[in-house]
């Protein structure tokens, strides 16, 4: 009984070994996930939208994922911007407008989540 049962088992062995060798497993690591940045630029003093603002971001410091490039995109008739596929980091903002400066700032995705970020700008000083 006691050699049935020790065949039994190293026969079971040998197969679980066999079948897992035979599926040639191969573990990629997990991608970074990525968060999208969006939000409003407006006039503080009317609320008025600034419309087709060019927002850039560029990466600081990092805290999971890669390093990006700098990324830019313009404002839509309502003030609304957004980025997509951005790791977790401090990012550097800069609001432009037809060649005029507007704002400069920073903005951290922190959370594992989506940032909302909306920007008031001031009027210029006279």
């Amino acid at each position: 009984m006691r050699t049935t049962a020790l065949l039994l088992l190293t026969t079971l062995s040998l197969l679980f070994v066999s079948c897992w060798e035979k599926q040639n497993l191969a573990v990629e690591p997990p991608a970074h996930p990525t968060y999208m940045l969006y939000g409003h630029i407006t006039h503080q003093s009317s609320g008025m939208p600034v419309i087709e603002a060019m927002i850039r971001v560029t990466m600081g410091d990092l805290y999971q994922g890669e390093y990006l490039e700098p990324v830019e995109t313009r404002t839509d008739s309502s003030g609304y911007y957004e980025f997509n596929g951005l790791y977790r980091a401090q990012y550097y903002v800069r609001v432009t407008q037809r060649l005029t400066w507007l704002y400069d700032g920073e903005v951290g995705i922190i959370e594992y989540a989506d940032k909302e970020f909306n920007i008031s700008i001031p009027e210029p000083e006279v």
